[in-house]
């Protein structure tokens, strides 16, 4: 007896059947991926076959450069496109940014930075919002100090942010 498919227009595995003679309208399986699909199913995931290969589609798109699995149907095939990238925070309570400092080890290089500004109101006022502020704003002079003094570019500073707007306490 051998393992037969019934795929789906679009790749999905719709149905094993086990018979000794192939069955038309299928594909055929080895045990392993029977096996394999019977695993996905009993999971409630939906098997796909991809070039001979059982999968699922975000494991396929992960595969396939990442992101997330999308149906072209100009091409009537499966392609990815990227992840959407989630929001940068206007702004964030204080204790969070410090935290993604703190994890990404930055904070020592920022308490040195602190340190070695120049005497004068510059200072005095990065210092005030730096320790005194609840609340950081992305787009605030503080931030474009430090990131400054940090060598942090744009794309950086939205990552620390995001990174920061992600813990759940």
């Amino acid at each position: 007896m051998n393992a037969y498919a019934r795929i789906g227009p679009r790749g999905g595995i719709l149905a094993v059947t086990w018979s000794a003679t192939p069955l038309p309208g299928t594909t055929e399986l080895t045990e392993e991926q029977a096996a394999e699909v019977a695993a996905l199913k009993a999971d409630k995931k939906q098997p796909f076959l991809f070039d001979g290969v059982v999968t699922t589609l975000p494991a396929w798109a992960a595969a396939n450069g990442g992101g997330q699995a999308r149906w072209d149907t100009d091409t009537n095939q499966w392609t990815t496109s990227p992840s959407p990238t989630a929001p940068v925070p206007r702004s964030l309570p204080n204790w969070r940014i410090k935290a993604a400092l703190d994890l990404q080890g930055l904070t020592p290089t920022v308490d040195a930075a602190l340190a070695a500004m120049p005497e004068g109101p510059g200072k005095i006022v990065v210092m005030r919002a730096w320790n005194g502020n609840s609340e950081v704003f992305r787009q605030s002079p503080t931030v474009t100090t430090l990131s400054g003094l940090l060598g942090l570019d744009d794309a950086q500073v939205d990552a620390l942010f995001r990174l920061a707007a992600s813990f759940n306490p």
